[in-house]
């Protein structure tokens, strides 16, 4: 797998003031790189983080016309983020539970965030199978490549905090306990309602519809198979679950996405 070293928010001990001159940076490693909203997350461009790109051209145009956009880096496969938060639950409490009962982390790429957590980023061992994985622990969320960005320096988050890197170390693998910790959830197993082949065959074709759903279509198709299923008497959840997943929605959104349909079919709206 490709070793992957991410950037500093210095060269030579000068912090990077300007945002532009820190997006061409990241993307001339070969980084692809997205603006996003002056001091917050959400991408400036129509496509959102599918637009991320390494062309200098398209850089330069993006901060030209936006010279305080933060810099956020859509993650490659092979690559996962640990973000540890410090809003709602402690992630750093529940960080360092983790740690005490599998041991302290190996050294690796750290950004100190604008809202004064983490992103730990490491490399996913070849053959490992993660998703991304939002509240997975209280105070703890799994970001990986192939399903968004992830806000990098020299950004600044609203009132001023920038984002820094506080250890410059190369990208290390991830602990097995990270990788477990990042695998598909499993839903219950399921039992048809009914046993009719025409049940089950509409319940395998939904599963197929999410499960190749294309990106910008994934959360309207998996609410459509969401109330299909309500409508023969299926738990939605348990219909479309692991092929949501597989599709690279994370665990949340398909639980709000069955959610709607459920309330859809029952008539109160979604």
């Amino acid at each position: 797998m490709r070793r992957y070293r991410a950037l500093s928010a210095s060269r030579g001990r000068r912090p990077l003031i300007d945002l532009r001159a820190g997006a061409h940076e990241w993307a001339r490693a070969a980084w692809p790189v997205v603006p996003c909203r002056p001091g917050g997350k959400v991408p400036l461009t129509p496509t959102g983080f599918r637009a991320a790109s390494t062309d200098a051209v398209t850089v330069e145009r993006w901060w030209s016309d936006c010279p305080r956009a933060n810099v956020a880096v859509a993650l490659p496969p092979g690559v996962m983020v640990l973000d540890v938060d410090r809003h709602g639950e402690d992630g750093f409490a529940t960080l360092g539970r983790l740690e005490a009962e599998h041991g302290p982390l190996t050294r690796t790429y750290t950004v100190a965030t604008g809202g004064g957590g983490q992103h730990r980023w490491f490399a996913v061992p070849t053959g490992a199978r993660v998703v991304r994985r939002v509240g997975v622990l209280p105070g703890i969320d799994v970001l990986v490549g192939g399903s968004g960005a992830v806000v990098v320096p020299p950004s600044v988050r609203y009132g001023g905090t920038a984002y820094r890197a506080v250890d410059e170390s190369p990208i290390a693998p991830a602990p097995g306990w990270l990788v477990r910790l990042a695998a598909p959830p499993s839903p219950k197993p399921w039992t048809p309602v009914a046993e009719s082949g025409s049940t089950v065959g509409r319940i395998a074709g939904l599963r197929r519809a999410v499960a190749t759903a294309p990106v910008g279509s994934r959360n309207e198709i998996a609410y459509w198979a969401g109330c299909v299923a309500v409508e023969i008497g299926v738990d939605p959840l348990e219909v479309i679950f692991p092929a949501a997943l597989e599709a690279g929605l994370d665990e949340r959104e398909v639980r709000a996405v069955c959610a709607s349909a459920r309330r859809r079919v029952a008539g109160i709206g979604r």
